[in-house]
């Protein structure tokens, strides 16, 4: 009658573990995904790169030509760049990535929406991040985007976290971060 009873628990015992571990690679799995996944939109802007839809504005210019021809187009180009438009949606409260510029102290916020880049001059209060930085540098950066890193080590160009790290996470900000910061 004990032996009975003993392979009854042990059935019940591995059906359990079996139960909990799917249950934590499902968990897991989500986990993953609101993290890390998303749409990727690569190929779309690599082919309006390809197509001339989108130029970089710096091209043929000398440094002081793009500083003093410097405009939203170059933000814009800046913003490719750096890929914000594979930024998603918040799998936590829903809210879209919004970024905050702060160019020589002129205020621009960059919304982005299904890989889509919506920049608009103004200050916007739903910002996730900001970056400071002036025209020389955005300038710097897209003529050498290995200049990226470099200017945010050395301090010419700041970033402030404003969300919290998950609510960042959960957007994809951890790419951005990784070009910014060369890891």
């Amino acid at each position: 009658m004990f032996k009975k009873r003993g392979r009854g628990y042990l059935k019940i015992a591995l059906i359990s573990f079996g139960i909990l571990s799917i249950v934590l690679l499902i968990l897991l799995g989500v986990a993953t995904y609101i993290f890390l996944g998303g749409k990727n939109y690569d190929s779309l802007y690599n082919q309006r790169l390809a197509d001339g839809e989108i130029i970089n504005p710096v091209k043929g210019l000398t440094t002081e030509e793009a500083v003093s021809n410097f405009n939203e187009d170059f933000i814009y180009y800046f913003l490719v760049t750096l890929k914000v438009y594979n930024l998603k949606t918040s799998s936590i409260d829903g809210s879209k990535p919004l970024i905050q510029f702060y160019i020589e102290n002129k205020p621009y916020y960059t919304l982005i929406n299904k890989g889509e880049i919506y920049l608009s001059e103004g200050e916007s209060s739903e910002r996730d991040l900001i970056i400071y930085t002036n025209k020389l540098e955005v300038v710097k950066m897209m003529m050498d985007s290995n200049y990226i890193k470099q200017s945010f080590e050395e301090g010419s160009s700041e970033i402030e976290l404003v969300s919290g790290n998950a609510e960042l996470a959960s957007k994809g900000y951890i790419k951005i971060y990784s070009k910014i910061s060369g890891d």
